[in-house]
């Protein structure tokens, strides 16, 4: 682990730094849709954040970084999950529009499926939805900020030195 060498909190930093820029970019409603591309991005992120603040020309493996991405990851899920808080209202309303149109078209919705997006018969903020949806987000945040973590540490992180070979062939045994 030659990244957190010395200093434990050389990782925990740029991950949570990362993972704060891409929570906040897969919250959002609007660029939303982007998500599977916010965590790669923010795990990269934070693997050129340590990558720049690491000493001594220490190496990134792949599995460094994977490391690094895996903790942004979980960083993005919990800013995720906040971010996304003030906008539950919203997705029911999405969510309700999309079945009235697949009622439209005929097909077979359950009776009183209408009452499920009802905001009158809705509970509110729901403390065990919210933790079980932050553990779903932060296993996939996880997953694919590990992806981008190894992609981090390919394109940012320092190449270990290869010994040069010495100049000029071998001499001769009589």
């Amino acid at each position: 682990m030659p990244p957190t060498k010395g200093r434990p909190d050389s990782v925990l930093t740029p991950a949570l730094i990362g993972g704060a820029a891409a929570g906040v970019l897969s919250g959002l409603p609007v660029i939303q849709c982007l998500c599977c591309l916010w965590i790669p991005a923010g795990a990269a992120l934070a693997v050129f954040l340590a990558a720049r603040s690491a000493r001594g020309g220490t190496a990134f493996r792949p599995a460094d970084g994977a490391r690094i991405g895996a903790y942004s990851g979980i960083a993005a899920a919990v800013v995720h999950s906040l971010v996304n808080l003030p906008f539950q209202s919203v997705h029911l309303a999405f969510y309700r529009r999309v079945l009235e149109r697949l009622a439209e078209y005929g097909q077979a919705m359950p009776d009183g499926w209408q009452d499920v997006f009802n905001p009158a018969n809705a509970a509110g903020f729901s403390a065990t939805g919210f933790v079980l949806g932050l553990l779903i987000f932060a296993v996939i945040f996880a997953a694919f900020g590990a992806l981008g973590g190894v992609i981090g540490a390919s394109l940012f992180g320092r190449k270990a030195s290869v010994p040069t070979p010495p100049a000029g062939p071998p001499p001769l045994q009589p």
